[in-house]
């Protein structure tokens, strides 16, 4: 009995390590995968949610870059309409000179005729537009949209105002020889007697003291504007499934949508959306615009239906509303995957862990010691692949949070984490009782550099500003990429106004050097709009809002001063190929030059 003891004994030591490495390896691995997957089921909770803010800002960003966008083809009509008829008036010109040059032995009746019988025909503005010739006596000579108005007196014709409107068109030509026009007419369609504002050009035709002019309604040629706007919205995209439709903000009519629309089946243009979602629409753009869920049908029956988040923002000016969106069931399908992938992954390892126990239990009874040491090498083994797994995941879960916080191209800090900032030093100013300035910063004529060089340059230069940017702040100050050419700072620590308008001339001094890009010297000047805490707010997202304001409205009052029209005029040389590369680049550092010091 006393033998069979010590055998059992015996076999306890043998076996009973073995058993208790292989339980507490097999322990361990269950509670490593269980703990993997609680680690992984957060991370995609997390991720889901990152997803979903990243792309509500990207959609929320697309509609501003649309408004923005909108609003500068709308401040631009008026020039543009002068431009156009210049350059109409000139061809009309240039005929004249050629006919005139060409029948230099013909008496003036027959070379006039010849003249007006060329231009007679000419139609432009969408059919509206047509050339007028008066001579310095005010008679018409030719009218080529109403020919019973030729060899009349219009000497005395006035507008509404009491305007003598012919003699003011000589007067322009009588003192310049050429010149932009702007008059008020009444429409020929018209029922009743109101005006409309006409802008124009005219220019002295020598050999007969004749005056070419050419005319347009303002209102029109914007009416023009705004339907190929709206075309362009059918075919504009953006991302991967980034779409946009446009709605009349005071009937809810459809004006405009891309194919791929986010309103529902077989919902065509022209048409009314439903009252409850235009009402919410409403509701929504009366606060300056935001976001809108709602489900979009697809079926005819409507039992199908699809979730959309849209942003959505009124162009006041028009009387539209502009939107975009993305579908929530496309997220959760690419996230289902990601689970599903995960899980599959998590019951691979368990099987492979068992079988891994039960092998290193045949060998553990084989030799104890050596199978203990096996099992102890495994167990190392195993404990280092989880924590390499561990640490894959969290270098995962890091480098998703710091493309969520910065910009992919400048490496600067995105709008999410300068909210965050701006907020935790508005915190930090009010302790110590000093002023914080935010800055918001727009790159002036950013655009003409994409234009002229291609993107590529362009996304090198906001990458060399950017840097030059960084070296300007240190300590709590920081400095962020908005979006597009746009850049924030915010400076703290300051005692007074003075402090900020310091920084500013920071900012501007920064930009007078030249950047040196790819052989290319490029002059960059920029626009600043400032708000100061807690002088303009103590708010961080008005404080960003009033900067952006004060930057546009700084950007609108240079509309129409001198130096753009000379970068206006350097591009329309530049369409026509009156000159080589080389001169364009030259006159394009001179105009940026001129709007450094006018500024």
């Amino acid at each position: 009995m006393a033998s069979l003891d010590n055998k059992q004994l015996l076999n306890l030591i043998r076996y009973a390590p073995v058993v208790v490495v292989f339980v507490f390896a097999l322990a361990v691995s269950f509670i490593a995968i269980h703990n993997h997957r609680e680690l992984a089921s957060q991370s995609i909770k997390n991720l889901r949610e990152e997803l979903i803010l990243q792309r509500k800002e990207t959609i929320r960003s697309e509609v501003h870059q649309v408004y923005k966008h909108l609003m500068l083809e709308k401040s631009q009509i008026e020039s543009d309409l002068k431009e156009k008829a210049k350059q109409r008036v000139y061809e009309a010109y240039s005929i004249a000179n050629y006919i005139y040059a060409q029948n230099i032995d013909k008496s003036k009746e027959e070379i006039s005729q010849l003249i007006i019988e060329a231009l007679r025909p000419a139609r432009f503005f969408n059919e509206r537009g047509y050339f007028f010739i008066i001579n310095d006596d005010g008679n018409t000579v030719l009218n080529g949209q109403n020919a019973y108005l030729e060899n009349q007196n219009t000497w005395y014709i006035q507008d509404s105002a009491g305007n003598f409107i012919m003699r003011d068109m000589l007067e322009v030509t009588k003192n310049n020889d050429e010149g932009f026009l702007r008059w008020r007419f009444k429409k020929p369609d018209s029922v009743d007697n109101r005006e409309f504002d006409k802008v124009g050009y005219i220019k002295k035709f020598e050999p007969y003291n004749w005056s070419i002019a050419t005319g347009e309604y303002v209102s029109d040629y914007e009416s023009d504007v705004k339907q190929e706007l709206l075309k362009g919205f059918s075919d504009y995209e953006y991302g991967d499934d980034g779409y946009f439709f446009v709605l009349d903000s005071l009937s809810g009519t459809l004006l405009a949508q891309h194919d791929n629309d986010f309103l529902g089946l077989d919902f065509i243009i022209g048409e009314k959306i439903p009252k409850a979602l235009f009402l919410d629409f409403k509701s929504i753009i009366s606060n300056g615009g935001g976001y809108v869920r709602y489900s979009k049908p697809l079926t005819l029956s409507g039992e199908v239906v699809l979730e959309q988040e849209n942003y959505v923002k009124e162009v006041k000016e028009w009387n539209w509303i502009i939107a975009t969106g993305f579908s929530l069931k496309a997220f959760e399908r690419h996230l289902s995957l990601k689970e599903a992938q995960l899980a599959t992954l998590n019951q691979k390892s368990l099987v492979y862990l068992v079988a891994l126990a039960f092998v290193a239990l045949f060998f553990l009874t084989v030799t104890s010691l050596f199978v203990g040491g096996l099992i102890a090498r495994r167990f190392e083994m195993f404990q280092s692949r989880i924590k390499d797994d561990f640490q894959e995941l969290n270098n995962t879960k890091n480098n998703m949070e710091y493309m969520a916080l910065h910009d992919a191209l400048t490496g600067l800090p995105n709008r999410v984490l300068m909210l965050r900032h701006i907020k935790e030093n508005i915190e930090k100013s009010e302790a110590s009782k000093e002023m914080l300035a935010v800055l918001f910063v727009d790159l002036d004529n950013f655009k003409n550099v994409n234009d002229l060089y291609g993107h590529h340059v362009g996304d090198l230069l906001l990458a060399s500003v950017s840097q030059r940017f960084t070296t300007l702040v240190h300590d709590d100050c920081c400095v962020f990429r908005f979006g597009g050419d746009e850049f924030v700072f915010c400076f703290t620590k300051l005692s007074r106004k003075k402090d900020a308008e310091e920084k500013v001339k920071l900012v501007q001094a920064s930009m007078m050097a030249p950047i040196f890009i790819e052989g290319k010297t490029l002059y960059l000047g920029c626009s600043i709009g400032v708000s100061l805490y807690p002088d303009d707010s103590r708010n961080a997202d008005a404080l960003i809002r009033q900067a952006d304001t004060v930057l546009y409205k700084s950007k609108s009052e240079k509309k129409g001063k001198l130096y753009s029209t000379v970068i206006i005029s350097v591009f329309k040389w530049r369409e026509k190929c009156w000159f080589n590369r080389s001169w364009l680049l030259l006159l394009i550092v001179v105009d940026l030059r001129c709007i450094t010091s006018l500024k």
